[in-house]
């Protein structure tokens, strides 16, 4: 890390990558190996070829990449300009999500309110049932069968 921050300060160098300057001072004394969003930055930020990174072999730097300040300084604008459209994205599809979880719970509610005044019907209509055989049952009992037809029936 100590190499490829080169004049840069730790401080900035931890900036340019979106780590925390004590973050980077752990990766530079071996405590703690960085993860693979430190790796892809270095290779974006700075130019960093991959195969060198990982191995320790080839050109260290890309061709394309311009050492000068200048182009590190707008390397690392896009890099934020990036997130901060990225992070955009991410706070409208919160809203989205946000907007759809409301939707889901009024529907929601109003399916169990459908589902209480479904659940009465059927109570109502159970013991309206109950009633009707009783009173079938009652009627048999007081009436006699009429000519051709039985008890049974």
């Amino acid at each position: 890390m100590k190499i490829i921050r080169g004049d840069l300060s730790q401080a900035e160098f931890a900036k340019r990558l979106g780590v925390h300057q004590n973050t980077l001072g752990r990766y530079e004394r071996g405590v703690t190996e960085p993860d693979t969003g430190i790796a892809r930055a270095l290779c974006t930020i700075f130019g960093i070829e991959p195969r060198w990174l990982l191995l320790g072999e080839g050109v260290m730097r890309s061709q394309e990449y311009a050492s000068d300040d200048l182009a590190t300084d707008i390397r690392a604008a896009l890099s934020e300009t990036a997130l901060e459209q990225e992070l955009a994205a991410l706070r409208r599809e919160a809203t989205d999500l946000r907007k759809e979880t409301q939707e889901l719970r009024q529907e929601h509610k109003e399916l169990r309110q459908e589902n209480r005044e479904l659940n009465l019907t059927v109570r109502r209509l159970l013991q309206e049932n109950g009633d009707l055989r009783v009173a079938m049952v009652e009627t048999r009992a007081i009436s006699p069968p009429s000519p051709g037809q039985t008890r049974d029936a």
